[in-house]
This record gives C-alpha cells, structure tokens and sequence, in this order.
C-alpha cells in the first residue's frame, strides 16, 4: 500500500483540509453534494459529522491540488449560512 500523504517525500504536493459548517443540512446538503462530487476525484479523504438534531452538520475534505481547492470553495461560497475554512500544511 502506497500512502496518499508521504511527508518524507521531496517535491511532495500541499495538503488542504477544506471545512464546511452547513447550516440547515436537509435543505442544502443535495445542492452541496452536486458540487462536492464535481471535484470527487480531487478529494482524497472526507469526514463529516451531522449535529445531534441533524439540522446542521460539518464536513471536512482533505485535497492535494490547489486550483481544484479554490475552484471547490470558490463555488460553496454562494451557499447562504455555509461557513468555510481552509487549512494548508507545507
């Protein structure tokens, strides 16, 4: 098996962690799925968390590839209440 994240590698790609607090999941989460599996083949790890009452819920994507970061948060920034953070590690 071949680690996705090799930090010993020379020349190795950032690492992203692009975070999502949705605000009232039953109503966005199909319109934000759409989205997230356009870049599906940019996403190497994916977590998510629904709030205790499912109204709510954070999912966290792990990606390599900067232009497909941006061009992913660049879009879920249109969402109304949708909180996004990015974290890249060198």
């Amino acid at each position: 098996m071949v680690p996705v994240f090799n930090p010993q590698e020379k020349g190795r790609k950032k690492f992203y962690l692009v975070g999502m607090l949705v605000k009232n999941r039953p109503e966005q989460a199909p319109d934000l799925q759409k989205i997230i599996t356009e870049y599906g083949s940019d996403v190497i790890g994916r977590f998510g968390i629904p709030s205790a009452d499912k109204q709510d819920g954070l999912i966290v994507l792990a990606m390599q590839e900067e232009e497909a970061v941006h061009g992913l948060t660049s879009k879920l920034e249109a969402f109304p209440g949708l909180q996004i953070q990015t974290v890249q590690f060198d």
